[in-house]
């Protein structure tokens, strides 16, 4: 019991000596290294709709900060205490659009405790292993292609457009009908010829028909 008073009178006064400065300089360009490697897979891999400079940057500066926070957080419990009740306070309110974006933030976080804990082990495999699920399940979908096809047509036209697109094996995303006219937007999982949209449009009744590559973000 003495020794954990002395222990916590200690740690309330002076902080843990282990953490020198060598260790704080290795653990803070580890992790540096370990944000470069979440900056390049998200720069590379990412197959959002836009590609936001800003929020990838922000990655590995959130590893360093976590990395930070915790090296104060183990050397010192009075900061630990003092740092829980401070970021107990903070309120996120940036909406992420992209559920994938939220799991770089998580990815991001989690690799600065583990550096910032000093677990050169969790760190190196953990984000290597992590790295290659990201690049493994994103390569997985580069082979599917989808295309958007929007048509505006005439209500009378619309029989030879379903017509002209059966082979092409359809999937309804919208359809509006005002005023005798039809707007369509199908998805289709192969281009079916580039001349696809020129076939479209040269039946009788169709005014526009516009051929555009997605990767899935639709709203409806």
């Amino acid at each position: 019991m003495n020794d954990f008073w002395t222990y916590l009178q200690t740690s309330l006064s002076t902080g843990n000596a282990e953490v020198t400065t060598a260790t704080v300089v290795v653990t803070m360009l580890l992790s540096v290294v370990v944000g470069s490697l979440i900056y390049l897979v998200y720069r590379f891999f990412s197959k959002g709709v836009l590609y936001d400079r800003r929020f990838n940057v922000t990655l590995p500066l959130m590893t360093i900060v976590s990395t930070m926070i915790i090296l104060c957080v183990s050397s010192n419990l009075a900061f630990s205490l003092g740092a829980l009740g401070a970021l107990s306070m903070i309120r996120f309110r940036t909406a992420v659009k992209d559920p994938v974006d939220l799991m770089y933030l998580f990815w991001s976080v989690a690799a600065g405790i583990a550096t910032g804990a000093r677990l050169y082990y969790v760190v190196l495999y953990g984000n290597l292993i992590i790295a290659a699920a990201v690049i493994l399940f994103t390569r997985l979908r580069w082979n599917e292609k989808s295309y958007l096809l929007v048509i505006s047509c005439e209500s009378g036209a619309l029989a030879s457009v379903e017509t002209l697109l059966a082979a092409c094996k359809p999937s309804l995303r919208g359809k509006v009908c005002a005023g005798g006219r039809v707007e369509l937007t199908v998805e289709l999982k192969s281009a079916c010829g580039a001349d696809l949209p020129e076939r479209i449009g040269a039946l009788p009744g169709v005014e526009s028909a516009s051929l555009v590559s997605y990767n899935g973000d639709y709203a409806a």
